[in-house]
């Protein structure tokens, strides 16, 4: 039997997950006009190259690395895959959508919050929505009245899921929260990082930069999965120390841009 904090937990978990970003964007849209359509085209590109494509890829490589006696080839191989599959899809796809439509620096935030929010919401969101109606009714029915309506091999999968749920209590329902604002703070930021080269703010080798920053960002994830990381701290520490100076690189560089321009049109005049 579940308590009412871990069934609940899971619910609050999930809601937040799937509306902090997607009131994010609606504010955009609402106070900053920036378009919807940008969010959706993150959510389609994470969804095709992330989800599809390099999961495709890893379905080939991971089986060829052992996580126990390679785990750095692994942790290696994960995070420049990731950084690979979506950062210059990110770059590419926003070039080919400004050549159709002005793309605004809001609609890059958009387009980040739709990449990020799109993953917040399947990896986190939906999975905590189905575990609290799992939780709801083995709480009804008990755990044999749901094994019984389930075909014998996957009575295995589902003992071994409200096993992991029983032990998923206190912080449990803060960490993943923490790491998916932390996650779409990144994309929301790489968005921005993307917008900056096709306006020539920053240089084209941006690109490569974009995919070294995800990179890192990836790896302590990874070396933590390998289990060559002991605790969580040291990734969220990662996380949050890189988003902030890129943030504030970001906005020294939109200010230099911003002065840059208005003394050339004061030059002109």
């Amino acid at each position: 039997m579940f308590t009412n904090q871990q069934v609940y937990g899971q619910l609050a978990l999930g809601l937040a997950c799937i509306l902090i970003p997607l009131a994010s964007m609606v504010y955009l849209k609402v106070k900053k006009q920036g378009f919807i359509r940008y969010a959706l085209y993150g959510a389609l590109v994470f969804f095709f190259f992330a989800l599809t494509l390099e999961r495709f890829l890893h379905g080939m490589v991971l089986p060829q690395i052992d996580i126990q006696t390679q785990p750095w080839i692994y942790a290696l191989y994960g995070a420049l895959a990731a950084a690979v599959f979506e950062e210059i899809p990110r770059y590419f796809v926003l070039k080919g959508l400004d050549k159709k439509d002005k793309v605004t620096l809001v609609d890059s935030l958009q387009y980040g919050l739709g990449h990020g929010g799109f993953e917040m919401m399947i990896l986190v969101g939906i999975s905590c929505i189905s575990n609290f109606l799992l939780e709801k009714k083995i709480n009804e029915v008990g755990l044999n009245g749901i094994l019984k309506g389930l075909p014998i091999p996957y009575q295995g999968q589902v003992k071994v899921s409200v096993e992991a749920l029983k032990a998923f209590q206190g912080t449990d329902y803060f960490l993943p929260l923490i790491e998916r604002l932390l996650s779409l703070s990144f994309h929301i930021t790489m968005g921005v990082f993307a917008f900056f080269l096709l306006r020539g703010i920053l240089k084209k080798s941006g690109l490569f930069w974009m995919v070294f920053l995800h990179f890192i960002v990836d790896l302590p994830a990874g070396l933590y999965q390998a289990g060559k990381i002991k605790s969580l701290g040291p990734v969220y520490g990662v996380y949050l120390v890189l988003i902030l100076v890129l943030a504030y690189f970001l906005r020294s560089q939109w200010k230099k841009a911003i002065l840059t321009r208005d003394q050339e049109e004061q030059g002109g005049i």
